[in-house]
């Protein structure tokens, strides 16, 4: 059956001032359907579900109206009043699709996933062709990490479109998700084919290089987008980052600096601008001119963000308020015959370095940063870290999650695997209750070098303190109290120095090894020829060979950080 919104309707000439005149008791119920429609379009939901409440009052056996109504509450997070009156359309006619659908979305938002997969399949059986069928089920996926499933269902509806660039792109983004770059290259470069106008297909094929370290290949692809659009900001600041042969005296920085004083630009493409500006004018050693330029980056993208800064602070005190009285000696689970490698710290603090280094031992494999943790413990009130059952279950449920993120011949052949997300230093604990035997390596580096690198790094998500120093310093010392408690309580924790790492590498790889029971490998030495792909902010750094350069970094900065920290 028809959705309501593409019911025929007859035409409504009245004009229309305010909710109370244009519904009575005489109303149709095609002139409701089309104003409830009208209001949806312009997101007045509010008021799209006051017409559809009095629709509904008016015509309760009217099945389209009984659906506008549902998607209206649907609309208003009413999931559960929406889903209520979902299932007695269905109970009519148990084959209309949109009811079906909206039904598995509802469940999505209540995260019932299994009942929301369940109708979200039943939509699409019903309907193979929809994008919004394939795109919500994926959307589930996508939200789940299970991106073998986003694939498969993709390739299907590949099939059924036949080579579509929207589809082909989409399957790009999931295996960069999956975490294999290497392969998205060939989706994104069919995509740029079938439908070369599209300058973000072309983006995500840039990023995917430079993920698997085809730095030539990205830049050629950036002067392309730049070529056909200088505007793409996006390409800019990617290509000043890239290209260390760009100066300021470049045509195209040029201009784009001519272009940047007409202020015909979005705030977007100014935030892009000036943090491309920031990468040439450090590489000038133009002070002032690159502090500027990320400074006012950083003050135009903070404007657009609502950052709660309490929330790492808040988050620490939890997560040592259900360790405080653990005792992390005494082994809660059997050991698997896989063990975990976790690399944190504050991001930019060497985390990417150290499992580049590592993942180039033939018995370790580099998982990057994976966010089971994090989301974990968006999902729970508190862990009930003293239940046997409940750490064995979590233990499962991670060891599932880092199989259907591995290749199964990496999987089969890797005795470590490094599961390398800088944030899980807050869930250490529950790490450590899961996994007494895995290895825990703490990343530090020289406070005022961390702050800039994080203040001037393009982070793709998430992050949102690092555009504010202030905000850094607040997390900062949030990190350093609970690694404190951390350091106290679990015995084993490695704690390395970033610019120990990168003057004596030899020596401080090999105390890592030991703590594995591995031997030394000198192809450690030469992870800047690892082609594994890496998806982090540090992806061009770990293609070189070890640099001193980054150490007092912050040293010709260190005034402008000193004036932003002690503003009030």
């Amino acid at each position: 059956m028809s959705s309501f919104l593409k019911k025929p309707i007859k035409p409504i000439n009245k004009n229309i001032d305010n909710l109370k005149k244009i519904t009575s008791e005489t109303t149709d119920e095609d002139t409701y359907l089309k104003l409830i429609r009208d209001k949806l379009s312009s997101n007045s939901f509010l008021d799209a579900e006051s017409i559809a409440l009095n629709a509904y009052k008016n015509y309760p056996n009217n099945i389209f109206i009984q659906y506008a109504y549902a998607l209206t509450l649907s609309k208003v997070n009413k999931y559960k009043e929406s889903n209520q009156l979902l299932s007695e359309i269905i109970e009519k006619d148990s084959k209309y699709q949109d009811a079906i659908m909206r039904l598995g979305i509802n469940y999505m938002h209540l995260k019932q996933y299994e009942d929301a997969e369940l109708n979200l399949l039943k939509a699409l059986d019903l309907n193979p062709n929809s994008f919004h069928n394939q795109n919500y089920t994926v959307s589930l996926y996508m939200g789940q990490q299970k991106y073998n499933k986003v694939i498969k269902h993709y390739k299907k509806f590949n099939k059924i479109l036949q080579n579509n660039d929207f589809v082909q792109n989409c399957l790009g983004v999931s295996y960069i998700r999956l975490g294999n770059a290497e392969k998205s290259l060939n989706y994104f470069s069919v995509a740029m084919k079938l439908n070369p106008d599209r300058l973000e297909y072309a983006m995500n094929y840039a990023n995917a290089l430079e993920f698997c370290g085809h730095k030539e290949k990205c830049l050629e692809q950036l002067e392309y987008i730049l070529d056909k659009n200088l505007l793409y900001t996006d390409a800019f600041r990617s290509w000043c980052l890239l290209n260390k042969n760009v100066n300021s005296s470049d045509s195209r920085v040029k201009r784009i600096l001519k272009i940047l004083k007409t202020n015909k630009v979005s705030i977007e493409q100014e935030i892009q601008i000036n943090q491309g500006l920031w990468d040439i004018y450090n590489r000038e050693n133009k002070y002032e001119l690159a502090f500027n330029s990320i400074l006012k980056a950083n003050n135009l993208k903070r404007s657009t963000l609502t950052y709660f800064s309490e929330k790492t602070k808040h988050e620490v005190t939890k997560q040592i308020s259900y360790f405080e009285n653990y005792n992390f000696k005494t082994d809660k689970v059997n050991k698997n015959n896989m063990n975990y490698i976790f690399i944190v710290g504050m991001p930019r603090s060497g985390t990417s370095l150290i499992e580049q280094i590592l993942s180039s031992h033939s018995k370790i494999y580099g998982a990057g940063e994976l966010t089971f943790f994090q989301e974990y413990f968006r999902e729970i009130s508190e862990p009930d870290i003293n239940s046997e059952i409940f750490l064995s279950n979590l233990k499962q449920k991670y060891s599932e999650y880092i199989k259907n993120r591995i290749p199964s011949d990496e999987f089969k052949r890797s005795q470590f695997i490094i599961d390398k997300l800088p944030g899980n230093f807050q869930f250490l604990g529950i790490i450590k209750a899961c996994f007494p035997e895995a290895i825990i390596i703490h990343s530090q580096r020289s406070m005022m070098d961390l702050f800039l690198s994080i203040y001037t790094t393009r982070f793709s998500a998430g992050h949102l303190y690092s555009y504010n120093l202030q905000d850094i310093n607040s997390v900062y010392e949030s990190y350093i109290k609970i690694m404190k408690f951390w350091n106290n309580k679990i015995t084993d924790i490695i704690n390395l120095n970033y610019e120990d790492v990168v003057k004596d590498t030899k020596n401080e790889i090999i105390k890592i090894l030991q703590h594995c029971n591995l031997d030394y490998e000198e192809k450690c030495l030469e992870f800047y020829k690892n082609k594994r792909a890496v998806h982090t902010a540090s992806s061009s750094q770990v293609r070189e060979k070890m640099y001193t350069s980054s150490i007092n970094r912050s040293k010709p900065y260190i005034d402008y950080m000193n004036k932003e920290l002690q503003k009030k």
